[in-house]
């Protein structure tokens, strides 16, 4: 009896060691993708916390008036419908539409306090935002302590205009919005490059965004704007 059952444990193990060499390649990539996929979902967790922090400390230690800070109170995940295989930056499908209240010009957000776009489409269960890396997208900001006033322009990355010869800009300023369609202070990310005025022209800078839009699975809505 012993013998037979030693002989199905070994008939066993032969048979698992065997599928295991066979399929080896398939277990090895999956763990491989679950892996990777774990990886990347915890950097873009930080990434989105680290630009939250990033907004907070601009708020902070700019000239931006803090007079109506209500639309602070809170935001509301939704999520967004994927783009897989496509890579298009310039506009989101999000999972909510005029059913759950949603209504055009309503602002998203990467992150608490980070200006990614706005709905210019609602539907009844769904809604189109356009983001900052359209471009069609045009919008005022202001940059640095000094509130250096700029026209925020479309694109990947987004950029610069307008900006007076007279005023000095640093890389790593911060870029933060102060046009009245959407929150007052809500940053939009950081100078990366500034590209000098030739005679008698404006200034040019390009921005860059502490996250990745292709790793975004949702957006944040505020819950009291405007």
């Amino acid at each position: 009896m012993r013998s037979i059952r030693a002989f199905a444990f070994g008939v066993t193990a032969l048979t698992a060691l065997a599928l295991l060499i066979v399929f080896r390649a398939p277990i090895l990539t999956t763990l491989r993708l679950l892996l990777t996929d774990a990886t990347d979902r915890t950097i873009t967790t930080l990434t989105l916390e680290n630009e939250t922090l990033r907004a907070a400390l601009a708020r902070a230690v700019s000239e931006t008036p803090s007079g109506n800070t209500s639309w602070r109170a809170g935001y509301v995940p939704v999520a967004l419908y994927s783009r897989y295989p496509f890579n298009d930056r310039d506009r989101l499908t999000i999972a909510r539409g005029s059913v759950g209240g949603l209504a055009i010009g309503t602002p998203i957000f990467a992150a608490a306090d980070v200006l990614l776009g706005a709905v210019r489409e609602v539907r009844r269960t769904q809604a189109v935002a356009q983001t900052i890396f359209d471009p069609g997208w045009r919008s005022s900001v202001s940059v640095g302590t000094h509130r250096v006033k700029a026209v925020l322009v479309g694109g990947n990355p987004p950029r610069l205009e307008l900006i007076p010869q007279t005023d000095v800009l640093e890389v790593g300023d911060i870029v933060m919005s102060i046009d009245p369609g959407f929150p007052l202070g809500a940053v939009i990310g950081t100078i990366a490059t500034v590209e000098p005025a030739m005679q008698n022209a404006w200034q040019t800078a390009l921005v860059a965004v502490g996250y990745h839009i292709d790793s975004l699975e949702q957006v944040l809505l505020p819950t009291e704007f405007p």
